[in-house]
This record gives C-alpha cells, sequence and structure tokens, in this order.
C-alpha cells in the first residue's frame, strides 16, 4: 500500500488505542500533553472580503501569527492587503508571507524591500 493509506491507517490505530486507554495521544505515546499549541493560521489567495473576513476570524480566535499567500496577483494588490492587516491589528500580529517560489532571485529582493516597511521588528517573512 502506499506509505500515504499506511500512515493513515496507523494513525487511526494509534488513535484508537488511546482513546481506548483514555488518554491524549501524546501522553499515551509518552509525551506530555498541552491544551494549547501556538500555532498560525493561513490566508489563502480570494476576494478580499473574505481575506478580511478571515482575519478577523483567526485574531477573533486567539491566533496572532498569519501567513498570507501573495504573489498570485501583483505585488501591488498583495501591499494593499497587507497594509490593510497592519493597520487593522497593528503590531499585535505576525505577518508571514508565502510567495510559493514564484519569484526570482531578482524578483525576491525587490520585492522584500517593498514589504519590509509592513514588518513588525523584521518578522515579515520569517520561516516563508
Amino acid at each position: 500500500a502506499p506509505a500515504i493509506a499506511r500512515a493513515a491507517v496507523e494513525n487511526a490505530l494509534v488513535d484508537a488505542l488511546a482513546r481506548r486507554a483514555g488518554q491524549p495521544v501524546a501522553e499515551w505515546l509518552g509525551g506530555g500533553f498541552k491544551p494549547a499549541v501556538a500555532t498560525n493560521q493561513c490566508l489563502f489567495w480570494g476576494p478580499d472580503e473574505q481575506f478580511d473576513a478571515l482575519a478577523e476570524r483567526y485574531t477573533g480566535e486567539g491566533f496572532r501569527d498569519l501567513k498570507v499567500r501573495i504573489a498570485i496577483a501583483d505585488l501591488d494588490h498583495d501591499l494593499a492587503r497587507l497594509s490593510r492587516l497592519r493597520a487593522r491589528y497593528g503590531e499585535g500580529i505576525t505577518i508571514a508571507v508565502d510567495a510559493n517560489g514564484v519569484w526570482s532571485r531578482d524578483e525576491a529582493v525587490a520585492a522584500l524591500a517593498r514589504l519590509e516597511p509592513l514588518a513588525r521588528r523584521h518578522s515579515l517573512g520569517r520561516g516563508s
């Protein structure tokens, strides 16, 4: 069977065994359980209204790290969307951007220079 199918079956079996033991999977495997782990949410490309609504939802749910897909339309549109995020949430969020490797080296250098003013302590693009 393909590796992904084997992994799905294994995950289901591990989950079933942990449930039968009345434990979270992490504890059943010998680790510790944390009720919450800091993570991010991704704002995929879509209509601006949907982008803004998802940002509001995610921040309302407590997410402070937002990853934004960019380089699908023109950079000016990306900058407008990112500027709205920064204006609405200020320093209270970290914005990571993901261009999915679309840009050449020179395009990336030029784009990053334009994105830099939106960075919070130079965290824009961290990890992407």
